[in-house]
């Protein structure tokens, strides 16, 4: 099992990690395993980091990030292929990449919050789609009735402007469903839980990466609302 240093810190850099395995995949892509990693996998709405693995005589490029029975997949390339198994080696993620994913990510959580200090606390969340490409989050059911975009975009306005440090703590089970405002169904039983909150200790279940304060969102706008299928999507742009 990688031990996921993500779900702890916001560091872009890691000195000392070990390389667990190294093998190629079944489209010939290199794989490294490490014993732990800051490298994000992708899951959760949340695209995944890339950056480099190296030590004093091999870069890795990691190209792309994957979550797999419990061990985080690094995929890329080699320039000068001396890493091997067993052997120490460095991190360093593409921090312009990972900053504006974390914005991403955090925006949707916050427009969660502003919906629920809007009235409507009975949201039920079940998609959240935080890549650059056209970024949203669904809700099940109508959540704009006597709301408008522009109601939406003040009341984060607000948020933004007054900011809040990002809480992240790792809980039991019983715990998190006592804490959190919205508890998915399918969340798995028997290991800790991360919950998170970007307001007033109001949490929710997240495994993802996020900014360290929400004044960091300055530029988040609502770009419009489409009901289908039953469903509320809230589509947003992050400058």
């Amino acid at each position: 099992m990688t031990e996921l240093l993500y779900l702890e810190t916001l560091e872009t850099n890691y000195i000392g990690a070990k390389v667990v395995k190294k093998f190629e995949n079944e489209i010939g892509k290199t794989v490294l395993i490490l014993d732990k990693t800051i490298f994000y996998p992708q899951g959760g709405g949340q695209p995944y980091d890339t950056g480099i693995i190296s030590n004093s005589s091999s870069t890795f490029y990691v190209e792309e990030v994957r979550f797999i029975d419990g061990e985080v997949h690094h995929i890329g390339k080699f320039e000068n292929e001396v890493i091997d198994q067993d052997m120490l080696v460095d991190l360093k993620i593409d921090e312009n990449r990972r900053y504006l994913n974390s914005k991403l990510h955090t925006s949707g959580h916050l427009i969660d919050i502003a919906l629920r200090k809007l009235g409507k606390s009975s949201i039920k969340p079940i998609k959240g789609f935080h890549f650059p490409e056209g970024p949203y989050v669904e809700y099940l059911g109508d959540v704009t009735e006597s709301l408008s975009i522009e109601n939406l975009q003040d009341e984060i306005t607000k948020l933004v402007k007054t900011g809040y440090i990002v809480q992240t703590k790792l809980v039991s089970m019983d715990v998190a469903k006592k804490e959190c405002y919205f508890f998915p169904s399918y969340i798995p039983e028997g290991k800790p839980i991360r919950i998170v909150s970007v307001w007033n200790n109001e949490y929710i279940p997240c495994g993802g990466i996020h900014v360290s304060n929400i004044n960091e969102l300055k530029g988040l706008t609502i770009k419009e609302f489409k009901f289908k299928k039953g469903n509320t999507r809230v589509s947003y742009t992050i400058g």
